[in-house]
């Protein structure tokens, strides 16, 4: 089976009064590489920001090579305690270039704590590969801005593109620090399903585990798992009755490790 390979190239933002010389937008990680109609999770990064308070990014890609299914907030921008206001548009598949958009802002006033600083994820992309191709992923119009009252900001138009391989003959990973696989989250069963299906897991280390279910438009429908967990296999049954039929995404996040699956309910 051909093989797909995401390279993702870090964006540095030019310098402005309220941000530090080195803050850097990015997607993470550097470079994947999927069998055709396999889905990953990419994660919007932001790193080295004072006081942020709101952002905002597109990223074109070509839909032949891969679809971009959902966009799920990160916990940065909600980890000061301050109201989040989420705007999302749905991915566009249907032209070529495909895009994503995707904007949060926090709420702020004079009692309202900072924003949060340092290093985070600002949200993460859930990609389906379609066939083998050769594309680029371009992170583009990155608007940033503090928060104060007066939400100061920066607009940055000229990003680094990043880029997309087909790779047929192996499975590889470069570009970044390899890091050992915390977790596995297996493809659930049955799906499709109705109106309940058995979600597997693996722990290889001990610590903190979630396990949601989010729809189309990134919304938690369903927490599953929010708890400590020793290593081990773990099987949940997820009954999703009162839902939609349509298409579920299952996140599991252990440690530094965030894994998604598709989840099809037809009723």
């Amino acid at each position: 089976m051909k093989k797909i390979v995401l390279t993702i190239m870090s964006v540095l933002i030019s310098t402005c009064s309220i941000y530090s010389d080195d803050l850097t937008v990015k997607i993470d990680p550097a470079q994947i590489t999927l069998n055709e109609t396999e889905t990953c999770t990419l994660n919007v990064v932001i790193e080295n920001v004072t006081n942020l308070g709101s952002f905002e990014f597109f990223i074109d890609y070509d839909t032949g090579i891969v679809h971009a299914d959902t966009v799920l907030i990160g916990n940065f921008l909600a980890s000061s305690g301050r109201t989040l206001f989420p705007v999302y548009t749905a991915p566009d598949n249907n032209s070529n270039p495909g895009t994503v958009r995707y904007a949060s802002a926090s709420l702020g006033g004079t009692t309202a704590p900072d924003g949060p600083s340092g290093t985070g994820t600002l949200a993460h992309i859930v990609f389906t590969a379609q066939e083998s191709g050769d594309t680029d992923l371009n992170l583009r119009d990155v608007s940033l801005n503090d928060g104060t009252i007066d939400a100061n900001g920066i607009s940055i138009n000229q990003l680094i593109d990043s880029h997309i391989k087909v790779n047929s003959t192996a499975v590889e990973l470069k570009n970044q620090t390899l890091m050992p696989e915390t977790c596995i989250l297996k493809q659930n069963s049955p799906n499709p399903f109705n109106p309940s299906t058995i979600i597997s897991y693996s722990l290889y280390k001990k610590g903190s585990v979630q396990l949601k279910i989010y729809d189309l438009l990134g919304k938690c429908v369903s927490t599953l798992v929010d708890t400590f967990q020793n290593p081990g296999e773990y099987q949940i049954e997820w009954q999703a009755k009162g839902l939609s039929s349509g298409v579920y995404f299952c996140r599991l996040t252990s440690g530094e490790s965030i894994q998604t699956i598709k989840l099809l309910y037809l009723q």
